[in-house]
C-alpha cells in the first residue's frame, strides 16, 4: 500500500515522498497493547515507525519524538515554496560549478 504526502499535479519529484508500508513494522493492536513497553523502547533505540493495525487495517503510526519532530521539518520545508526554489537554485548552481571553496568563505567571514 503506499501514500503518497504533500504531492500536486505540479509537484516536482524533488518533493515527493514514497511511503510504503512494506517497509514499516506493522503490528495487530492487541500485540502492541500487550508489549507497550518494549515497543516505545525499540522505537526510542532504532528511531523506526510502527503501524498498529485494527482489524487488520493500518489505523495509527507509533514513532519517536525525534522521527516526529524531523518529520514536521521536513514537512514544512517542503511547504516552503520559496525555501524549495532556493534549494533548486542551489543544486542548479552547484551542477554549473558556481560554487566558492569553504576555506575562502571561512577567510572571508573571519573565520579562519
Amino acid at each position: 500500500m503506499y501514500f503518497w504526502v504533500g504531492v500536486t499535479e505540479t509537484t516536482t519529484p524533488l518533493i515527493k515522498i514514497l511511503y510504503n508500508l512494506a517497509v514499516a513494522k506493522i503490528l495487530p493492536f492487541t500485540e502492541a497493547r500487550t508489549h507497550l513497553t518494549e515497543l516505545l523502547d525499540e522505537i526510542e533505540r532504532v528511531h523506526e515507525h510502527v503501524v498498529i493495525t485494527r482489524n487488520g487495517r493500518p489505523s495509527a503510526v507509533v514513532m519517536s519524538q525525534a522521527e516526529y519532530e524531523s518529520l514536521i521539518e521536513t514537512l514544512e520545508i517542503l511547504g516552503d515554496a520559496q525555501l524549495m526554489a532556493d534549494l533548486a537554485a542551489s543544486d542548479e548552481d552547484v551542477a554549473a560549478g558556481r560554487v566558492i571553496p569553504w576555506g575562502k568563505v571561512k577567510r572571508e567571514l573571519g573565520l579562519a
